[in-house]
């Protein structure tokens, strides 16, 4: 077979196809024809009204992916990549939203996180009217929470009666979860079923009128359909273009009130300063370097801020840290930023600086605050400074400001002008840190214990009484201190919880003792707590113990404002039998008010004084006075801190009086108590 031949048949092929499939067209045209009235028209009818909605919903949705750009170009010009939307971004979205439907033909609505509508056409109304549309926003809240997004449901309020397929709605929501929002448009179906039938009812009347052209209608039909979704897409298309010239008019409208926002939210609003934003936002910006270079954060305090303003005759805060700010801008350090990050800190951001000339800052700093005029009068200013390293691509804002704080804390407490924080002050941080972890489970896993230290009346020898003292033995940290635990229990504000905790130990195991008192050291706040009297007087009749040999120790400063409510506590536990002591007479600022005030029954001297009592001839005669007017009063006393034999021998003198301390007794167990009671008084029975 040659070329022309096998060109021949392949056309005869072709031809024969074309051939067929033009009779097959005439088949399906006549078969068309014939069948046209009942086959076409009301498929025909479900096809236009489909089309209608599947155009409806291609606009809503083009329409919430139109609000999504917007919010999508909010969110990246303020450089927010995570999740967490602050605040005022939110209602500024919710302002332009609402903007957006007062210059659309359709609306957007919105509902927050807790589904009350924030935005709508009609917000206001909807907001009166709110719980009319609870019914809708339910079915909305299904709708997402089941991860969809097309829900129908009827749109008349929940008190109309007359429900009907008329006002059925269908609406595309979206949810954002970092806008803490969920938006949506929709439209009633009934609108969409008077355009389509409106449009159907006009083709059959032309069909009605000439059923020749039934056929051609049919397909002018499909093409219509075609051409509306054609030009649908464009009109969509011109619109998106349209709107992308709104937005960018938008965006810079929206540049410049974030600038200003920014710049507004960058400084201390008192002296004008940068402040701890500014700060967060400079390092995220050496982050973005990938600078590998290591920096220091220097951290200062200024002292006693609101003594030094008041002594200097006015109110002098904004002058004094000004002049701060400007004795550290005068430093003309290179690379260095300052920043005012709260009341009385402000941060030297600098490269890392050698201790010679960080020793050699603080002292120029310090010559230079050292007599300045403020409001007239010459003043002191006076400073702490902590200095912490910093990586910046590796460490937290909020952690290096931790350990700057912390240094501080040291600083403070060692009596320094300046430290680092270094090695061993990062070991007593993780201490401390680790401590308060395993406190916050300590009385649930059954650390901490009640030991019981006893009190000696130096007129017979014998334990007159013992007081229930708390203990920590931690499986991680053996042995911990009162000192540290309690004062991190105050810390974490379970300070009552721990007390709660030794008063129901100390009573129940105050069955076990005979003819000695029970002293537990107690809160002002424990004795502020609701039905506080109730559990006392329940824990009373449960172990049926007896009240009078109760006495409550008062271990903390009572607020002025808290004298009277807590008086009247005492009184009503008085009442029961039960009495009081106050600890640190001779110290505190106000433990002889509280003697003179309160219905007390008791006073404690305090080991700070009964330590000097052999070598300060003041602090005996101040222990022997306390002695008397005890004895004057109708107070029972206790020495507390009575470590040495020196310490006795000076007792020995004084008036009678029950003593404690360490070198007689240190705290023990009950059990082991009972026996050290038992023993003393076998062996002063056969003395």
């Amino acid at each position: 077979m040659n070329l022309t031949q096998g060109n021949n048949i392949y056309s005869d092929r072709i031809t024969k196809i074309l051939y067929s499939f033009v009779g097959l067209i005439i088949i399906s045209l006549l078969i068309n024809y014939i069948y046209i009235s009942s086959k076409v028209i009301e498929p025909s009818n479900k096809i236009i009204r489909n089309e209608y909605a599947n155009i409806q919903q291609k606009q809503l949705q083009n329409e919430i992916n139109f609000v999504l750009r917007i919010l999508e170009s909010i969110k990246s010009e303020n450089n927010i990549s995570s999740r967490e939307i602050p605040e005022h971004l939110i209602k500024y979205a919710t302002s332009v939203l609402n903007n957006y439907n007062k210059n659309s033909q359709e609306y957007i609505f919105a509902l927050d996180e807790e589904w009350n509508v924030i935005v709508h056409e009609d917000v206001e109304s909807i907001k009166k009217y709110n719980n009319n549309y609870q019914h809708i926003i339910s079915i909305i809240k299904d709708t997402i929470e089941a991860g969809e997004n097309w829900v129908i449901y009827d749109n008349k309020p929940i008190h109309s009666l007359d429900m009907d397929d008329e006002n059925i709605k269908q609406s595309y929501v979206v949810y954002l979860p970092e806008w803490k929002m969920t938006i949506g448009s929709g439209y009633l179906s009934k609108s969409i079923k008077i355009k389509s039938d409106d449009f159907v009812q006009k083709i059959n009347r032309l069909i009605n009128q000439n059923k020749s052209n039934i056929l051609i209608l049919n397909i002018t039909l499909i093409l219509l359909s075609i051409f509306i979704a054609t030009v649908s897409n464009l009109w969509i298309e011109l619109q998106i273009n349209k709107n992308d010239e709104v937005v960018k008019k938008e965006k810079t409208k929206i540049d410049v009130a974030l600038r200003d926002i920014n710049n507004h939210l960058s400084k201390d609003p008192v002296t004008g300063m940068l402040n701890k934003r500014a700060f967060t936002s400079y390092i995220r910006k050496l982050k973005l370097l990938k600078n590998n270079s290591k920096y220091q954060v220097h951290l200062f305090e200024i002292d006693n801020l609101n003594q030094n303003s008041l002594m200097a005759g006015c109110n002098c805060r904004v002058s004094m840290l000004k002049e701060f700010y400007s004795c550290l801008t005068k430093l003309n350090l290179t690379h260095h930023s300052l920043f005012h990050i709260d009341y009385d800190r402000f941060v030297l951001f600098t490269k890392v600086m050698t201790n010679e000339e960080m020793n050699n800052l603080t002292q120029k700093i310090s010559n230079e605050l050292n007599s300045i005029i403020l409001c007239g009068n010459a003043t002191k200013i006076l400073f702490k400074c902590s200095t912490t390293e910093i990586n910046v691509n590796f460490d937290s804002i909020e952690d290096v400001l931790d350990k700057g704080e912390y240094a501080l804390k040291i600083a403070r407490l060692r009596k320094l002008n300046h430290t680092y924080y270094n090695t061993e002050i990062n070991t007593i941080r993780n201490r401390e840190l680790g401590l308060s972890v395993e406190l916050m489970s300590a009385i649930q896993n059954a650390e901490l214990k009640v030991h019981y230290q006893p009190q000696f009346c130096t007129s017979t020898n014998r334990i007159s009484g013992v007081e229930a003292l708390v203990r920590w033995n931690n499986k991680k940290y053996g042995n911990v201190s009162p000192d540290e635990f309690i004062t991190l229990a105050e810390k974490k504000g379970i300070l009552n919880s721990i007390g709660t905790h030794v008063i129901s130990t100390a009573l129940r195991d105050m069955k076990k003792l005979k003819d000695v008192t029970m002293t537990v050291n107690i809160l002002p706040s424990e004795l502020l707590q609701v039905n506080f009297t109730k559990f006392i007087r329940d824990l009373i009749k449960q172990y049926q113990i007896e009240p009078n040999k109760i006495i409550f120790d008062i271990a903390k400063q009572i607020d002025l404002q808290d004298m009277e409510p807590i008086s009247l506590v005492m009184n009503d536990l008085r009442e029961l039998g039960i009495k009081f002591s106050i600890s640190s007479v001779g110290i505190g600022q106000s433990s002889l008010k509280y003697v003179c005030e309160l219905p007390v029954d008791e006073i404690k001297v305090p080991l700070e004084i009964i330590n000097k009592i052999d070598k300060n001839k003041n602090y005996y005669n101040f222990t022997k006075s306390a002695i008397n007017f005890a004895a004057a009063t109708g107070l029972n006393i206790v020495l507390e801190g009575v470590e040495t034999s020196d310490h006795l021998k000076s007792i020995s003198n004084l008036p009678n009086s029950s003593i404690q301390g360490f070198n007689l007794s240190v705290a023990k167990p009950i059990e082991l108590i009972i026996n050290e009671i038992d023993i003393t008084n076998k062996v002063l029975s056969h003395a």
